[in-house]
């Protein structure tokens, strides 16, 4: 017999574990630590009140998990509620996690899943997903050197040839700023709220923001995060969200006023995220030609891809509009192998 049940606080070292042994990683692993664990299902959030993970027992044992990483989509109707599935593990039971990731996928009208097996895809295809472009990760070389005395040593001549091509890669230059200003700060105001609705782009299908969502954010453990306001001649236009993970510095989140400021914003990002003197390397996530375009112009490099997949039985979204992801919108935002800590 097995049943589904709403993870209890008490149960995250169990679940732990459990995700340990199905993915073949140590217990130790940065992204099963309690303080993370706890901080990714438990701490509340404004913009979701249900459980952010459920786990199947068999005879009391867990042999299914998934957790919630929740979305909103701006829509014209309104704010559209979303989930990405994290940390979906089965072993045991045939068809438990299944059985589980449907369930879970029943809690919003719209699903995102990112990547995926070849089996995968084959499921997701059958539970109404369809690919709806891709997920791109780009980078920029900041510190060639520091970044090569501190990656894990594979062999000399291919540690070095990467410095060399890093070095290179590293003179990229950048857009101007266009008048930016960054400001930095503790917390994200409450006067970000009243701004935020008018920075959206035509066109595109935008997660949505708000300050509570955005501080939640700044509460991840293990991860170094930065707050700026982005300001043009006194004038409040952005804002974008700095994380770094040993000498990986990411832009995980950034908005700002008008299509026509992205590259100039996120210039002012990299010189704030390169001001860092841990950083050797700067990236950022896009979905959308958009914000690719804008990463290209100040001097980053594609170095990934994952596709992007869609549920959206209902049609809350509009239909051919590209969906505006970023690092915030998956656990890409915390995620990080200690065994392969640059994406350059």
């Amino acid at each position: 017999m097995i049943e589904i049940q709403d993870l209890r606080p008490a149960e995250l070292g169990e679940v732990a574990c459990f995700l340990a042994s199905v993915f073949g990683v140590p217990e130790t692993a940065p992204f099963l630590q309690p303080a993370l664990m706890e901080w990714k299902y438990m701490l509340p959030r404004d913009d979701w009140q249900a459980t952010r993970s459920r786990v199947v027992r068999e005879h009391g044992r867990i042999v299914a998990h998934s957790g919630v990483w929740p979305l909103r989509f701006e829509a014209a109707g309104g704010l559209v509620n979303a989930v990405h599935l994290i940390d979906w593990a089965a072993s045991g039971a045939a068809g438990a996690g299944v059985i589980l990731y449907r369930e879970m996928l029943h809690m919003a009208p719209v699903a995102v899943v990112l990547g995926g097996s070849q089996q995968a895809r084959k499921l997701l295809g059958r539970m109404g997903f369809s690919q709806a472009g891709q997920f791109q990760l780009y980078a920029r070389v900041v510190r060639p050197w520091r970044q090569f005395r501190s990656r894990p040593a594979r062999s000399l001549p291919r540690d070095s040839a990467k410095l060399m091509r890093n070095f290179y890669w590293s003179r990229s230059p950048r857009i101007g700023e266009g008048g930016l200003r960054a400001e930095a700060v503790p917390r994200f105001p409450a006067e970000l709220d009243a701004a935020l609705p008018g920075w959206s782009y035509p066109g595109y299908v935008c997660a949505a923001r708000s300050s509570n969502l955005l501080n939640f954010m700044l509460l991840c453990p293990g991860v170094a995060c930065r707050a700026y306001l982005l300001r043009q001649k006194g004038a409040l236009i952005g804002y974008f969200l700095l994380c770094r993970l040993g000498g990986q510095s990411r832009i995980a989140d950034l908005r700002v006023s008008g299509a026509s400021r992205l590259a100039a914003a996120y210039s002012v990002a990299v010189r704030q995220a390169a001001s860092d003197p841990e950083t050797c390397e700067i990236v950022a996530s896009s979905s959308a030609e958009l914000t690719a375009a804008a990463l290209l112009r100040n001097g980053f490099r594609l170095r990934g891809e994952r596709p992007l997949w869609l549920r959206d039985p209902e049609h809350r979204l509009p239909s051919g509009s590209p969906l505006l992801l970023q690092a915030l919108e998956s656990d890409s935002y915390f995620l990080q192998d200690p065994e392969s800590p640059f994406a350059t």
